[in-house]
């Protein structure tokens, strides 16, 4: 499990990754931390991620495989087939809400 922070917007977890990098984005969102974990069984899959090779956490986390893909030059796949790393899909879940700055 990951402990991440990211913006929800319009009830959608977005922009998950750091605090510094949640910040970063200067939204006017609510900063959400959450936990992220590998989606599996009484895990259900709410977001899309790439977990980097050589890398312990995922990143280019988003809602939906549409968001997910605008991340990559060329496709995921691609990235894949070249030893890169992988798509994983993941579980996200709020354990708190914090102020936006």
């Amino acid at each position: 499990m990951w402990r991440m922070y990211g913006l929800l917007r319009n009830g959608l977890l977005t922009d998950i990754g750091s605090r510094r990098y949640v910040t970063s984005q200067q939204l006017p969102h609510p900063i959400v931390e959450v936990d992220v974990t590998l989606a599996g069984p009484g895990r259900p899959a709410t977001h899309w991620g790439w977990m980097q090779a050589g890398k312990t956490a995922p990143s280019s986390i988003w809602p939906t495989e549409d968001l997910y893909r605008t991340c990559f030059h060329g496709t995921p796949e691609e990235q894949e087939s070249a030893g890169y790393g992988r798509t994983v899909r993941l579980s996200v879940q709020p354990v708190g809400r914090l102020a936006t700055q």
